[in-house]
């Protein structure tokens, strides 16, 4: 997803992805990357029983891995099994809601690697977000009261405590809202926002520690290298 600035500094956004669909994704690739990402998070070393302690132990992970049943059923699954998973899915979710205070709707169309950091007080509506983003507690991403929009994110876009996002508009890649924030307008890609009302705090800003823990430059790829590493070569 891509920005520009258009007449009177007013972002206008320019999507290479006119729909996002990450639902194309099988259910599992995206479950993987999602607890690759929260053991990642957690500094683990990424092996199994690393794995098995994460599940066991985050409340985030668990709500998107329900998530993810709720929105296969929704799109994906064989009519023969939509009755069973509904009936599972619907208890699960509720119990996500009750003893984790996190509500992710059916509809939300969500790339895979999603972090929430802190459970308590989520509510994510039918949006549509990119791959690799973070949570916090206490956020609220949905639609305008009265509309009929909802927001679209990017990839790697960080919401802080406290925030709400909401209405038709667009965020880009790279985004970093802080704590406390109304978001109601759409956002070029790498800002930092801040604040009720929402203002800018800095253009061209790299969020990596925040989205990977570690600065762009040290990220492993996928041979365990980091990208320096990989340069210097």
């Amino acid at each position: 997803m891509n920005a520009i600035e258009g007449q009177g500094g007013r972002p206008e956004i320019c999507t290479t992805r006119d729909y996002f669909e990450p639902a194309r994704e099988s259910i599992f690739a995206l479950m993987r990357r999602d607890i690759e990402r929260h053991v990642k998070m957690d500094g683990r070393d990424g092996g199994l029983s690393a794995r098995l302690r994460v599940l066991a132990d985050a409340p985030g992970l668990q709500a998107v891995l329900i998530h993810r049943l709720g929105a296969w059923m929704t799109r994906l699954a064989p009519w023969p099994l939509q009755f069973p998973v509904k009936i599972v899915h619907f208890f699960l979710h509720k119990l996500c809601i009750i003893c984790w205070g996190i509500h992710i709707d059916n509809h939300a169309r969500i790339g895979g690697g999603l972090h929430i950091v802190h459970f308590g007080g989520i509510v994510i509506g039918a949006v549509r977000m990119g791959s690799d983003c973070s949570i916090m507690q206490n956020v609220t991403v949905g639609r305008r009261a009265g509309g009929e929009g909802v927001p679209v994110l990017g990839d790697r876009v960080s919401i802080a405590t406290g925030s709400v996002v909401y209405g038709d508009i667009q965020i880009g890649d790279g985004v970093s809202i802080g704590p406390l924030t109304v978001v109601s307008r759409s956002l070029p890609p790498r800002v930092l926002v801040m604040g009720n009302p929402m203002r800018v705090i800095k253009r061209d800003y790299d969020n990596s520690i925040e989205i990977y823990g570690v600065p762009a430059d040290v990220q492993l790829n996928g041979e365990g290298e980091t990208q320096s590493e990989q340069e210097s070569r």
